[in-house]
C-alpha cells in the first residue's frame, strides 16, 4: 500500500510551531498574526490606527457600532506610547 506523501508531510509538521498550517502540510512565511497586522496596516507605516481599523465598518449598524467600541478599547489597551496607533511592538505584547 502507497504512503501518502501530503499525509506523511502533515504528520511530522511540529504541532507546536506557530507557523505550521497542520491542515495542509505547508509552512506560512509568517504567523497569521503578523499576517492580519501587516493586512489591516494600509499605509505601511508600520502601525495600525483607529482609522485603518475601522475601514469597511464606516455604516451606522448597531454591529458597526460595537466594532467601534472594540477597537477603540483595542487602542487604547495596545497603545503602550500613547500616540493612539498600534506599532509592531505593541501589538505582539
Amino acid at each position: 500500500m502507497k504512503t501518502n506523501s501530503l499525509a506523511a508531510s502533515v504528520a511530522s509538521t511540529n504541532e507546536n510551531d506557530a507557523t505550521s498550517r497542520s491542515d495542509s502540510g505547508f509552512v506560512d512565511a509568517e504567523p497569521a498574526n503578523v499576517t492580519w497586522f501587516r493586512s489591516r496596516d494600509f499605509d505601511k507605516t508600520g502601525a495600525i490606527s483607529l482609522a485603518e481599523l475601522m475601514v469597511g465598518y464606516q455604516s451606522n449598524s448597531w454591529y458597526n457600532q460595537r466594532y467601534r467600541t472594540a477597537m477603540d478599547r483595542f487602542v487604547s489597551v495596545a497603545d503602550s506610547n500613547g500616540d493612539r496607533v498600534i506599532d509592531m511592538d505593541e501589538y505582539l505584547r
